[in-house]
C-alpha cells in the first residue's frame, strides 16, 4: 500500500536496508528518494541495494546519515515514509 505516481522528494526514514525506498523508486519514476538513517551501517546497504537492483535509478537517490530529519529544511519533502524497526526485550 505504498503511494504511487508521486513527484518531488520522498523520504525513506529509518531506511534500514532500503527495501521501502527501492519500492518507492519503482512506483514513483518521477520522484527522488532520500534514504535516511542514523546508522552508517544501514545507509551503506541501502546504497548497495539500489546499485545492485535499480542502478538506473541512482541519479534519483540521496543517501543521508542523520538523526531523523533534524537540520533538514522544513517542508522539503512531498512524503515521508517510515517503517520503524521492531525490537524485542529492550526499550528504545
Amino acid at each position: 500500500h505504498l503511494p504511487e505516481n508521486l513527484e518531488g522528494e520522498i523520504v525513506d526514514l529509518g531506511c534500514g536496508n532500503g527495501v521501502i525506498g527501492l519500492t518507492l523508486l519503482d512506483k514513483n519514476p518521477q520522484a527522488k528518494v532520500v534514504f535516511v538513517d542514523e546508522s552508517p551501517m544501514a545507509v551503506a546497504p541501502s546504497r548497495l541495494n539500489v546499485e545492485t537492483n535499480m542502478p538506473e535509478a541512482l541519479d534519483r537517490c540521496e543517501f543521508m546519515i542523520n538523526n531523523a530529519l533534524s537540520g533538514v529544511e522544513p517542508f522539503r519533502f512531498n512524503a515521508v515514509l517510515c517503517n520503524p524497526p521492531f525490537h524485542q526485550q529492550h526499550a528504545l
